[in-house]
């Protein structure tokens, strides 16, 4: 069996744990998922396992009173994917609480605007997926390296310093100047 399906199985396995009686040791499953995901480079696949396993994890560690841990899953799933929500109609409302209170905490956002539209933007080495045009980009608090990359034009680099619970507006507008001048 791949490693990659292994890893998949035993996600399977705790997530149907937490639904059952024995929700309380879905946490040591999860956290062998959670383990087995940090010991290798995080591509969206496994970004989004650990996401969930967290998620998962954190529920059923406030569901024992352990608020402090579920707390900490919660930061660290933020720290991994600023921009993840929790399914609100699948979680309960304390944690959904807690969620929220890290995220004010801890995410900011950056509006960004470039042209020419289809230039690839990084950010921290990590390129943006999904629609730039959808909302300002979730980030975690701190400076970030951002750049705008096409061929045939000349890459642009800026840092930017997020706070938490603010929107830093790309007042510049990056603009990407042809290499073909």
């Amino acid at each position: 069996r791949a490693p990659e399906q292994d890893l998949e199985e035993r996600f399977a396995a705790a997530e149907q744990m937490f639904f059952s009686a024995e929700q309380p040791s879905s946490i040591d499953l999860f956290t062998e998922v959670i383990d087995e995901i940090a010991r290798a480079d995080l591509d969206e696949r496994r970004r989004d396992l650990l996401v969930r396993a967290l998620a998962y994890r954190a529920e059923a560690a406030l569901n024992l009173g352990a608020t402090e841990d579920a707390e900490a899953d919660l930061r660290r799933l933020i720290e991994a994917s600023p921009s993840a929500q929790l399914d609100r109609e699948m979680v309960t409302p304390k944690l959904l609480e807690l969620f929220d209170e890290a995220r004010q905490q801890m995410v900011g956002f950056v509006e960004l605007l470039v042209s020419p539209s289809d230039a690839t933007i990084v950010v921290d080495g990590e390129p943006i997926t999904g629609n730039l045009f959808a909302g300002p980009v979730a980030l975690v608090a701190g400076v970030h390296s951002i750049s705008a990359e096409k061929p045939g034009h000349d890459a642009v680099q800026q840092e930017i310093e997020i706070v938490a619970g603010d929107v830093v507006p790309d007042r510049k507008s990056t603009r990407l100047n042809s290499s073909h001048s």
